[in-house]
């Protein structure tokens, strides 16, 4: 069975670049063809954005334009979402060091991703909390963390 390969980063800052030079939104589909605007203030002088017309594909290709009229609203949730999710691994990372360090262990970092050793199997190979593959040096993007929160950290302790 092959083993799952690791995601590769992502370039958020690239992401964000092409969101913000493209043409503002709501972005509507109507069949293939997508266009600025909501069905409500949907004209004949509404902005074209493209289309998706495709004979060969079922409503010429109308879920296509759906997928990408969506992607206008969608991409900068993700981001918000992406940026967030990344703050509170950061957060819980310096508070699995902190815990680490109360416990009296030391908060060793894995050379390639900067997680926590402890995240890891301590042999030369290591257990990739996001994969599950057995890697020799962590590739995943988060780790599961399994301390007991810090009792100084009101976040951790509900």
């Amino acid at each position: 069975m092959t083993q799952p390969q690791p995601t590769p980063p992502l370039d958020l800052d690239a992401i964000q670049t092409r969101e913000a030079a493209a043409t503002a939104g709501p972005w509507m589909a109507d069949g293939p063809e997508i266009l600025v605007g909501t069905p409500d203030d949907l004209t004949r002088h509404s902005l074209w954005i493209g289309e998706t017309c495709n004979v060969a594909l079922p409503n010429l290709g109308a879920a296509n334009a759906e997928f990408i009229a969506h992607a206008r609203q969608d991409v900068p949730a993700l981001l918000a979402e992406v940026t967030r999710l990344r703050a509170e691994q950061a957060r819980l990372v310096d508070v699995l060091k902190r815990t680490q360090q109360a416990a009296g262990e030391d908060p060793a970092t894995c050379e390639s991703c900067g997680h926590l050793e402890s995240a890891h199997d301590p042999d030369g190979e290591r257990d990739c909390h996001a994969s599950g593959a057995r890697v020799r040096s962590c590739t995943c993007t988060y780790f599961i963390p399994c301390y007991p929160a810090p009792a100084d950290d009101p976040e951790m302790a509900r």
